[in-house]
């Protein structure tokens, strides 16, 4: 390969306004094995119309407060004049009925506040975090799809006496979910064990969890303005200060002494744990040097890096996933062409044509930029006619229920957009060190493996394709 080698690693590129989520199935996981078989997840809406509250006026809507006042409205209202219909409740003391109904507004309130993040907060692109039974595994999945309140077909699995074999989830509102893997309760973060006995069934972790929990998602990461690598260390015995200090000179001379102080580290090592190296977004290649240094391969002196940046739906959508296998393929196969045509020319030849390659892919971006553009420009007209055309018929057109429809279409592509893009950085002539890093891997069981145990996708592709959804009010 001349003197020159090509390095390509996918990196997970996480939106800044992602939310992670820890979704309950039910009390003891009634309804894990429905959301896992059928993919998707649910949230008790206490016979709530969906249209309800997708059309809550633009002024309310200004104000999360004012917005979750009125969802809480909504519920009391419905509940306690359940309550009032029912007319063995008539027959109750006022002491009873003042018992019952403080009950009911508590539940109520609950129920509200459980419904304003799964429809407000709640967008595609999230992650999504479900305990089985006593939190011994967790499913680790993505939002694709905004929330609907329509039914949907369910897999069968029947017993010998062709009864199903698992319990089927009554709740209406409901969002499509991509799983993406199985972790054991061990490799779920220790910072979040409280959650396990806690008993609200929906939770926004992101602000204390996240930091932990994208290394379970991914091995090699940005987020927030910096890219990250998960080190995973296996080893069983204790870490004595010599293999620590080996460790750090190995990243050293991976590195070279000009960027030693550009990458950071945490640790989180109880016996076994991980490491997590991190860089600023402009020194992301440092980040693949490590990863190559300590687990690759690297044979020449001068290496050229590409880090190919994923949004989660790009890395974890089925359709989406395989077709970016399809891509690299074609990549690596052009790329064996071009490195061929590089060995046959001088060094300031190689130089024009990696600043050529760069032209040409940003090229390529504006026109796959202004396409995705017109896209979702089209995407979004479609869905507000789909969802206009089932409302009654006096509401169609009613400007302020036609506004509230528009921005939440809007919202939505603008957010699938957002978590399904993909951009390729290049950092060319990287001066390297060779660095045998294999006694330091064997010491400390060094891994780059993903965390936990993947969920086939391609059974989740055929498995949406042969459950259509039969919705009544979907907003998505």
């Amino acid at each position: 390969m001349g003197e020159n080698e090509e390095k390509e690693i996918e990196i997970l590129d996480i939106p800044d306004t992602t939310k992670y989520w820890f979704v309950r199935a039910n009390t003891a996981a009634e309804y894990l094995v429905d959301f896992y078989n059928n993919n998707y997840i649910a949230t008790d809406s206490s016979n709530q119309r969906l249209i309800d509250f997708i059309t809550i006026p633009s002024n309310i809507r200004s104000s999360n407060d004012a917005l979750k006042t009125t969802y809480k409205a909504m519920f009391n209202d419905r509940d306690i004049a359940s309550y009032e219909n029912d007319i063995h409740n008539k027959r109750k003391t006022n002491q009873e009925r003042a018992e019952d109904l403080e009950q009911i507004r508590r539940r109520s309130t609950s129920r509200a506040n459980t419904t304003f993040k799964f429809v407000e907060l709640m967008n595609i692109g999230d992650f999504i975090f479900v305990p089985f039974k006593s939190s011994e595994k967790f499913l680790v999945g993505i939002v694709t799809s905004d929330v609907f309140d329509g039914s949907i077909r369910h897999v069968q699995l029947l017993d010998n006496q062709g009864n199903n074999t698992y319990h089927i989830s009554p709740y209406k509102f409901k969002r499509r979910v991509v799983w993406i893997k199985k972790i054991m309760r061990s490799q779920f973060p220790e910072k979040l064990s409280w959650i396990r006995n806690a008993h609200q069934s929906l939770f926004d972790i992101t602000e204390q969890g996240a930091d932990v929990l994208n290394p379970v998602i991914a091995p090699i990461y940005r987020y927030r303005g910096k890219v990250y690598c998960r080190i995973g260390v296996n080893t069983d015995n204790q870490i004595s200060n010599s293999t620590w200090l080996t460790y750090q000179l190995t990243l050293q001379n991976i590195l070279g002494k000009e960027n030693n102080d550009r990458v950071f580290q945490k640790s989180r090592v109880q016996s076994k744990g991980d490491l997590i190296q991190f860089a600023a977004d402009n020194w992301w290649w440092l980040i693949i040097l490590i990863w190559q240094g300590l687990f690759g391969e690297i044979d020449f002196n001068i290496i050229f890096l590409k880090g190919t940046f994923h949004g989660p739906l790009k890395k974890f959508l089925p359709s989406e996933k395989k077709k970016a296998e399809e891509d690299k393929q074609e990549r690596d196969l052009s790329n064996q062409h071009k490195q061929a045509d590089i060995d046959k020319i001088q060094s300031e030849t190689e130089k024009n044509n990696a600043e050529t390659r760069k032209l040409n892919l940003d090229i390529e971006q504006k026109k796959t930029e202004i396409a995705k553009s017109r896209e979702i420009a089209e995407q979004v007209k479609g869905e507000i006619t789909n969802v206009m055309s089932r409302l009654p018929e006096d509401s169609r057109n009613n400007p302020s229920i036609k506004s509230a429809v528009t921005t939440r279409m809007q919202r939505n592509s603008e957010r699938f957009a957002a978590n399904n893009h993909e951009t390729v950085k290049e950092r060319d002539n990287i001066k390297v060190v060779k660095v045998d890093a294999d006694k330091i891997r064997r010491n400390m069981k060094l891994s780059n493996e993903s965390v936990g145990t993947p969920v086939e996708l391609q059974k989740q592709i055929d498995r949406l394709k042969s459950l259509p959804d039969n919705d009544t009010h979907k907003a998505q």
